[in-house]
């Protein structure tokens, strides 16, 4: 069985506390598939993470540092944080993290919104990159910067990371022409500019958001926040379909056996779900009913763990 675990961002804080235990304790907003309840805290106020996600091979999250460009890793039986990379290698905001079990590696994507730690004015808007890293030892694989694959005159916003049944990687920029970064398993890069009609970033919004892989039809799902639509994109033709509309600020999205479909809507503190079909290799999406999951602030990043 499969649990959701979601993060959540208050005012840009995430889950602080007044304990200076730099632990986290049973008290983190996650959901269940009940929808029970439970909770973490992570107790180091400067850290606060943007996005996590879970290893299954060594039964512990991921979480990278929204504020200073951390990379650790979270024990959910000792409520243990450690970090796991060592070197900055000058992240300044860690916004989306994927663990690749199959290939034994960490990805994750860094940009700089202007309100890390460590952000300057050389970077703010301009800074992407993406790095991998051994699942294991945190040790540095491959570092790329994405930024120099696109026009950054609307700027660039790294934000989610899946990975296709080839291992082929695949990120979503929340700015410029909502484009999708293709990265190889040779670390070759391409850009899928497939949306560019849909460019959300003229108006000072964001683009494409969270993106997962539906591995039936070999499709990447991905939101658009400022459209408040989740399209399909099946890989085989690169044109995309419309899932469903309507969804008030889209952010992060994880499947549940391909079959279900979870949604975290940032500004309004909700958490959307689906259920998914597929129709002649059309993929089809229904509303499922979550009315008692409501945050008071603002879930942005949603993942699976096995449940005992």
């Amino acid at each position: 069985m499969r649990g959701l675990i979601i993060i959540n961002l208050i005012g840009c804080v995430f889950f602080s506390c007044d304990n200076k235990d730099e632990n986290i304790n049973p008290n983190f907003a996650s959901i269940l598939s009940s929808p029970s309840k439970i909770k973490y805290i992570l107790n180091n106020k400067s850290y606060y993470p943007e996005s996590f996600d879970f290893d299954e091979k060594n039964n512990r999250f991921i979480i990278g540092s929204f504020n200073n460009g951390g990379i650790k890793t979270f024990d959910p039986i000792s409520g243990k944080y450690t970090d796991l990379v060592t070197e900055n290698y000058g992240f300044v905001s860690i916004t989306g993290i994927h663990v690749d079990e199959k290939n034994d590696r960490i990805i994750v994507v860094c940009s700089d919104l202007g309100i890390g730690e460590k952000s300057s004015i050389n970077t703010v808007g301009v800074l992407a990159k993406l790095g991998v890293f051994d699942l294991k030892t945190g040790g540095l694989m491959k570092i790329l910067d994405l930024g120099k694959y696109v026009s950054l005159n609307n700027g660039i916003f790294l934000n989610d990371i899946t990975i296709d049944k080839e291992s082929n990687i695949y990120v979503t920029n929340s700015f410029g022409n909502s484009e999708i970064f293709k990265v190889d398993n040779n670390y070759k890069v391409s850009v899928l500019d497939i949306m560019k009609d849909l460019n959300a970033n003229l108006s000072g919004e964001l683009g494409f958001t969270g993106i997962n892989y539906h591995k039936s039809t070999n499709s990447l799902i991905v939101g658009h926040n400022n459209l408040g639509k989740l399209y399909a994109i099946p890989l085989f033709s690169l044109e995309p379909y419309l899932l469903t509309n309507g969804i008030e600020s889209v952010d992060g999205i994880e499947l549940l056996e391909d079959n279900e479909l979870y949604i975290t809507q940032n500004a309004v503190g909700k958490i959307k779900a689906f259920k998914l079909s597929v129709e002649n290799k059309i993929i089809q999406a229904k509303g499922k009913d979550l009315k008692s999951v409501v945050f008071n602030n603002c879930p942005t990043v949603i993942t699976t763990y096995k449940k005992e």
